[in-house]
């Protein structure tokens, strides 16, 4: 009677601890390795807009080479990541925010670093404010796909009971 009796309650035990799902500090985990990719990015970003301030091409080059390289760096690691259970709309939010890096960098900062590139005696008002148009529309871009991961992600902290700090734009 009691192996049957301890056989029922490690059953019961294990049953109780995979349906539990994960717990805070696995959550933590998950959210800050998400978040540490981000901040990756956004580093990256941070530089290449320095480059874009100082107005040499050698180093807008450099930072949009670096900025590419670890974008598809943080989409190949979080989407091999393990996942937690509930937290695939996180996941998806976070893959997008680096889909939408990706995608703005290959466009909009590719055409501004090419604008840039325009000999000063070349450059026109009209150069300058297709500059200023493609800032503003990868701008939006991001913070849309930014406030999004942004709601999601104190979802997951909610579920979880866990604190978070607000993120900002890199881009402003």
């Amino acid at each position: 009677m009691n192996k049957l009796f301890l056989a029922g309650t490690l059953v019961f035990m294990l049953i109780l601890t995979i349906s539990c799902g994960p717990n805070r500090d696995e959550a933590a985990e998950y959210n800050n390795n998400l978040l540490k990719h981000q901040k990756q990015i956004a580093e990256k970003v941070e530089a290449l807009m320095i480059a874009f301030e100082n107005y040499i091409p050698q180093e807008m080059d450099a930072a949009h080479t670096n900025l590419l390289k670890q974008i598809n760096e943080s989409v190949e690691s979080v989407t091999s990541a393990t996942e937690l259970k509930g937290s695939e709309e996180f996941k998806k939010a976070t893959l997008d925010l680096f889909n939408t890096y990706l995608s703005v960098a290959e466009s909009e900062y590719r055409e501004m670093i090419r604008i840039y590139k325009i000999p000063e005696n070349e450059f026109t008002q009209d150069a300058r404010n297709q500059w200023d148009e493609l800032y503003k529309v990868s701008d939006d871009k991001i913070e849309k796909s930014l406030q999004n991961l942004v709601q999601v992600q104190k979802e997951f902290a909610e579920k979880y009971n866990l604190t978070i700090e607000a993120p900002t734009t890199t881009n402003n």
